[in-house]
């Protein structure tokens, strides 16, 4: 499957990041060597001062910060950086402030067994909601969760999804569910590894 190339959406590996360290790291590293595509920045797990990006390496920055939905200062904090650097915020409507009406944004959603909205219907909502693309994570691997994985990107061609499940199991997962055609996929670097749990070592991939 081909995704449309939307503005700031990322194709390969976006690699996640919590510190300053490895935001640096990231943007040393050649993109076409790691199929890089771009960078998450989770603000709400950061350590240290405000994240310093450089002037830029041609890569997608997507922008996290789960659970500001009831902080308008770190929402405005969020929406200022991105609107700085030209990026795409990650939005969870349960725990998150919306994006400004003229800032592109990603719906994102990790379901549990209690999440009352299908896959498929959520995609609907991230449609109508003004999202570019969705990211559906499904709860631990199951064979069920597995074939919702695969075939909910293929649903609706003309609208990027990325869909893999969680947890430690769901590395694998990740790893095919890029190479299976999804835009892209989350990995992070193995100079820290106790920082995001459950996501493949980019280095290892292609080691």
């Amino acid at each position: 499957m081909t995704s449309p190339q939307l503005p700031n959406l990322p194709s390969g590996w976006v690699v996640v990041t919590d510190r300053q360290s490895v935001l640096d790291r990231i943007q040393q590293i050649a993109p076409e060597k790691y199929h890089l595509g771009g960078i998450e920045i989770r603000l709400d797990l950061w350590h240290g001062g405000q994240p310093e990006l450089a002037p830029q390496t041609g890569l997608s920055v997507l922008v996290t910060d789960r659970g500001g939905l009831d902080s308008p200062q770190r929402s405005h904090q969020r929406d200022h950086f991105c609107q700085i650097h030209g990026g795409l915020i990650d939005v969870d409507p349960v725990t998150d402030a919306p994006a400004p009406a003229h800032q592109p944004w990603i719906f994102s959603s990790h379901r549990t067994e209690s999440t009352e909205m299908s896959p498929q219907q959520q995609v609907e909502q991230a449609r109508e909601m003004g999202a570019i693309a969705a990211k559906i994570v499904m709860p631990e691997v199951s064979e069920e969760n597995l074939r919702i994985a695969r075939e909910l990107p293929q649903s609706a061609p003309d609208f990027p999804i990325v869909c893999f499940c969680a947890g430690e199991l769901g590395t694998s997962d990740r790893i095919r569910a890029l190479d299976a055609g999804q835009p892209w996929g989350y990995a992070r670097l193995g100079e820290h590894p106790h920082q995001i749990p459950g996501l493949p070592i980019l280095e290892s991939l292609y080691s």
